[in-house]
């Protein structure tokens, strides 16, 4: 065994500047044109890879390159270890890895070259090459004379390909294309974006704008500069659906996908609704009041991606209601009219006044706190439901069966069914989710399985259920096909107290409304989704106010931004890359496909589901089913969320911690010691939540606009600010 010394030296350098550098974009012009471009290559050795570039620059250059061997060794430090002499990569040291591992660019200067050249390879499978470069995709080679200029060295000219190439959407696009002239104009046109003086004005012109526009405050500057914001992109959220084959692909996945999640929450709340109101609120009337709102915003929303439905804590709001109702013998369709319209006044008063700027400085933790809550909530549910459905068919085979009433409750194989159904479908939904990343099929194939995976799994389940147990009792909705889902409320006869009553409901109410929605769509649109057309806080209160007035008029059941339905259709239309680094895997989004086509079509296909599948949903769809949907949901959810991440540290061997940035920066004390703080702020919430008086549940969302001033102005007496920063940044 050969050994020696390795010599390595590593300098941070700066993204060249397209509309500083004039040599940028001449540089591009001038070398992709007669660059060689390899698509689809499926070599996994990095000789092989670089010696198939330097064969092609032979045939065109016979006399430049007539000694391939000379290059290798100027390019490689040891060509049997497949280690390069110097290498370009993207560096992102706030991230969880430092060095980008997935494109890399390599260079050299050799005399006997008259011209420069550049090679680009995209490899049809991302590789392993070594440490900091374990998921490569693109590799970028670039030669020069010896003799050249500065300005046009191999290194200047591999530091404007490595600027280019560290648009993660641009290498996403380049290695789904397999023509390399559109590959060389793609990469031609990014350098002319990246060099435009209007780019760069408009950038400037927008902080400019932003900067005066915090100095001058009116009353729904907020909704105008939502609108004026929106109004530019409306067009491209309906095109950006459909302007390629994956987009197309994308947006009917998301739709099916949205379908299976929306329906059975909706259905879920139903049931709870019809329990809570003797029926005067069922699943017939939630899944019309979905389709309608949904619509609603879909058409005139300001976030493409946000998903609206009704939610536990309005099922709580409800029940109150109705209690009360009774109580005061007033009619409930009435008094829920009044209650829905007072609160929706105060939120579009919020949007007006925009309230939702003091809930948007809510942090980072506050937002995954109410995320992980979410995600919990969802398991309570499904594991609340397999314990009552134990206890109902199964318990009662322990007890001496003394008459034939007995024996016919002692049903265990019900019992067994219900957590087949249920687990089956989380199981086989989280496989199929995952078949993306499997050996098996094609990478087409792979998936479509992969986007289909909730119907699919849902379908195998449904099926199995009905045919190989078909003698067993199973669980469904309650359907009422003699009632009328409509009803509108009569406003006359309502008494002055009456009024007031509603008012006072509507307060704590009307909070909820702006706290979730404003939390919601915060985690759908910051910064590490890639987001590009911009938030729309203020106006999107004002369509949800304006949604749950007709809702209110016509009896049906209130709704805003939701989690996980809005985390997860921002998944469905995400391309993502895997990066690994120090043995873990990261999930990163590289670009979202912002179009309202999947919330559209989804709601629209709940039309003919409403009219006319209702009464067959309820004969041949378990509960079980939507349980197991719950439990997909609450595990799908807890992709990227840091606090659950640091939950797992708690109980893993420090050697295994992943090199997150806080992790690597921040003591150990203070990282766990900012867990226990979420961990009471999550403990809070759940007794607020789900302890059984709906009048403490009402004041859930106080509790977590309280949550906002206790980071900002108590928790720093315990952490240092910088530390805070640092672990709890706003995204």
């Amino acid at each position: 065994m050969k050994s020696s010394l390795i010599f390595r030296e590593e300098n941070s350098i700066s993204f060249k500047n397209f509309q500083t550098e004039v040599r940028g974009l001449l540089d591009v012009k001038h070398l992709i044109c007669d660059a060689v471009v390899h698509t689809n290559v499926e070599e996994s050795n990095l000789q092989d890879i670089i010696r198939n570039l330097l064969f092609e620059f032979r045939d065109l250059k016979p006399k430049e390159f007539n000694d391939i061997a000379r290059f290798e060794d100027e390019l490689f430090t040891d060509k049997n270890e497949q280690r390069l002499r110097r290498v370009i990569q993207g560096y992102e040291k706030d991230n969880f890895h430092d060095v980008v591992p997935t494109w890399m660019t390599t260079f050299c200067s050799m005399d006997g070259l008259k011209h420069r050249h550049v090679g680009i390879a995209f490899l049809r499978e991302p590789t392993n090459f070594g440490l900091c470069f374990e998921e490569v995709s693109v590799i970028v080679l670039v030669l020069s004379p010896k003799a050249e200029k500065q300005t046009k060295s191999a290194y200047e000219t591999c530091r404007t390909f490595a600027t280019i190439l560290k648009d993660d959407k641009l290498r996403l696009d380049c290695s789904r294309m397999h023509d390399a002239v559109k590959i060389k104009e793609h990469f031609l046109e990014k350098a002319k974006t990246l060099c435009s003086e209007e780019y760069g004005l408009l950038l400037d012109e927008l902080t400019d704008n932003q900067s005066k526009a915090k100095c001058i405050y009116f009353p729904g500057k907020g909704v105008i500069q939502d609108i004026r914001r929106r109004v530019g992109v409306y067009k491209s959220d309906f095109t950006d659906g459909y302007k390629d084959a994956l987009s197309i692909s994308k947006t009917i996945s998301a739709a099916v996908f949205l379908l299976f999640t929306i329906l059975p929450t909706s259905i879920a709340y139903g049931m709870l609704n019809d329990e809570n109101t003797d029926g005067l609120i069922n699943v017939q009337k939630v899944i019309l009041g979905q389709w309608i709102g949904g619509l609603v915003f879909g058409l005139f929303g300001g976030q493409a991606l946000l998903i609206i439905t009704t939610t536990a804590p309005l099922s709580i709001y409800v029940s109150v209601i109705y209690q009360i109702a009774n109580e005061k013998n007033y009619d409930f369709y009435t008094f829920y009219c009044y209650v829905g319209i007072y609160s929706q006044i105060l939120l579009i008063g919020y949007a007006i006044f925009q309230v939702s700027d003091l809930i948007s400085r809510a942090k980072r933790s506050t937002e995954e706190t109410f995320a992980l809550f979410i995600s919990g909530a969802l398991t309570f549910k499904a594991f609340r439901a397999i314990i009552t459905t134990h206890v109902a068919s199964y318990h009662e085979c322990t007890q001496n069966v003394t008459s034939v009433i007995n024996a016919n409750s002692c049903d265990p194989s019900q019992s067994l069914l219900f957590i087949l159904l249920v687990f089956g479908t989380l199981w086989l939904s989280l496989t199929f989710s995952s078949f993306r990343h499997s050996v098996y099929l094609t990478q087409t194939i792979r998936g479509l399985v992969s986007d289909y995976s909730l119907p699919i799994g849902v379908i195998i389940m449904a099926i199995i259920g009905n045919v190989m147990f078909y003698n067993v009792n199973k669980s469904t909705f309650p359907y009422y096909p003699n009632t009328t889902d409509i009803h509108w409320a009569q406003l006359d006869n309502f008494s002055g107290n009456s009024h007031l009553m509603a008012f006072l409901l509507s307060v704590p109410l009307s909070l909820l409304f702006l706290v979730d929605q404003v939390l919601v769509t915060k985690t759908i649109d910051n910064k590490q989704n890639n987001l590009k057309k911009g938030s729309s806080y203020h106006w999107d209160l004002i369509i949800v106010a304006v949604i749950n007035i007709l809702l209110s008029f016509i009896g049906l059941p209130w709704m805003h931004g939701a989690l996980p339905s809005a985390f997860l259709h921002l998944k469905a239309m995400s391309d993502v890359e895997h990066r690994f680094h120090n043995g873990f895997v990261q999930e990163t989004i590289v670009h979202v496909r912002e179009t309202r086509l999947a919330v559209l079509i989804s709601h629209l296909l709940m039309i003919p589901i409403y009219i006319w599948l209702v009464p067959y949903m309820s004969t041949y769809l378990p509960v079980s089913l939507f349980h197991g949907l719950f439990l997909f949901m609450a595990v799908s959810s807890l992709t990227g969320n840091e606090f659950f991440e640091r939950l797992k540290l708690l109980i893993t061997d420090q050697r295994s911690y992943p090199p997150t940035h806080y992790i690597r920066y921040l003591p150990q004390r203070v990282i766990h010691l900012f867990t226990t703080f979420e961990i009471m702020q999550l403990i809070v919430l759940y007794v607020f939540g789900f302890y059984p008086l709906p009048y403490l549940q009402m004041a859930f969302p106080v509790v977590i606009v309280l949550f906002i001033p206790i980071r900002h102005f108590l928790l720093p007496a315990v952490i240092h600010n910088s530390h805070l920063e640092s672990i709890d940044q706003i995204h």
